[in-house]
């Protein structure tokens, strides 16, 4: 997760902060899983123009439950642990890829096509 020290966010949103005793990268997980839409998705509202923007109040957005141990280190582990797991899958993902396009040129030599 990126943090700015400041940012420009119009009105219509509402932006916060984590308090200290959170650890905002613990919780990329839940929000790259839309684990949070789930729960808002009994109070979300279409506006009057039906403009495709949803409305959903501040006390409804902050009333979502995300399972998070109270403790910080823990919580730091977790998202230590999460993120390591993810760069794993990230660098076995360009090998599998470097390997498919090394089997398609190995293909190529081994079986050349004729040109008619």
């Amino acid at each position: 997760m990126q943090e700015f020290e400041d940012a420009a966010v119009p009105n219509a949103f509402y932006s916060f902060e984590f308090k200290k005793k959170y650890v905002p990268e613990f919780y990329n997980g839940y929000f790259e899983k839309n684990f949070h839409g789930h729960q808002l998705a009994r109070f979300i509202t279409s506006g009057a123009r039906s403009d495709g923007l949803l409305n959903i109040s501040a006390a409804d957005f902050f009333s979502i439950v995300l399972p998070t141990p109270t403790n910080r280190d823990e919580q730091q582990k977790i998202a230590h642990c999460l993120s390591s797991l993810d760069e794993v899958i990230g660098l076995d993902s360009h090998k599998l890829d470097a390997l498919k396009n090394l089997k398609k040129g190995l293909m190529q030599q081994l079986f050349p096509q004729e040109v008619a």
